[in-house]
Parts: C-alpha cells; sequence; structure tokens
C-alpha cells in the first residue's frame, strides 16, 4: 500500500506546500513545494546554485487509482484508533498531491507530538472527510473510497 512522501535529509514525513512563496523568505529563494509538517521547507541540501529544499523521497505508488486497485488500502480498527485512521487517511491524500491547509498541518502536529483529546479527533475526523473527498475526485466513475473499518476502495459492482 501507499506509504507518504519523506524528507531524503531527515526521514521525517514531507506534504506538498500550501503556499509555495511564504512570505518569510525572499524573493530570490526557491518556490516551496514541499514541506514539513510545521510548514517549513524541507532540510536543505547543496547543489551547483547553493543552498536548496530538498526534494522528497516519493513512494513508489501508482497515481492513478484503478478497478484493479479495489479492497483495503488502510487497515482500521484491529490496528489503528479513529484517530490514526484519518491522520493515515489524511496522510494517503497527501501522497496522492492533496494539499494540505494550513490547519490541517497544525492537526497533524498536535497528533504527532501525542498531544490526544477528544476535540483534536474531531478535527482530525474533518480533515480525513475532506481528504476521502479528494482522493474519491480521482476514482474513475463506478469506484468508491469508504472509511468502514479502515480505508476500503469498492466497486460499485460489489
Amino acid at each position: 500500500m501507499p506509504e507518504t512522501p519523506t524528507c531524503p535529509e531527515c526521514g521525517e514525513p514531507a506534504i506538498r506546500a500550501a503556499d509555495p512563496r511564504p512570505d518569510r523568505y525572499p524573493a530570490t529563494f526557491p518556490p516551496i513545494t514541499w514541506t514539513h509538517l510545521d510548514g517549513e521547507p524541507l532540510c536543505p541540501i547543496s547543489g551547483p546554485d547553493g543552498s536548496r529544499p530538498a526534494e522528497p523521497d516519493l513512494p513508489p505508488t501508482v497515481r492513478v487509482i484503478g478497478p484493479d486497485q479495489v479492497g483495503s488500502w488502510l487497515e482500521g480498527s484491529a490496528l489503528r484508533t479513529d484517530e490514526e485512521l484519518s491522520v493515515a487517511v489524511i496522510r494517503l491524500a497527501a501522497a496522492y498531491g492533496m494539499r494540505l491547509p494550513y490547519f490541517v498541518t497544525g492537526d497533524l502536529r498536535e497528533h504527532d507530538k501525542g498531544e490526544a483529546g477528544p476535540e483534536l479527533a474531531r478535527l482530525l475526523t474533518l480533515d480525513a472527510d475532506s481528504a476521502l473527498d479528494f482522493l474519491n475526485a480521482l476514482c474513475p466513475e463506478g469506484l468508491t473510497f469508504e472509511i468502514n473499518d479502515g480505508l476500503v476502495l469498492y466497486a460499485d459492482s460489489d
């Protein structure tokens, strides 16, 4: 199953940047396409033109969702809490190109720090619903993702 992109320098998860040109960086800074969960660019690497943010290590996943992928994508309650499943769905959507708004990356940071609680769980469930909508938009007609004891891709004929 797909995994999330990671920073090749530190190994932390990488997500698509919500803002490729944040105000806090000079105009000469290269566009930021990927960030750590905290919104900071990926770790710097040296190149022929100086230092620049690294490009993420992308998972070896197929970026097209098709009928041959019907079935369970992420295991559910036996392995994960609802909050952990929500986080996994969000990260999967990010791996498939969903740009995560800053408030979602904040929710992920709180989860990663172990700051669990009913309000964070509620927010992550809402974030996962948006991620589910994004994944469903990638599906051809006749295929649908549902969260049902995990994330499952169903064919209309099922």
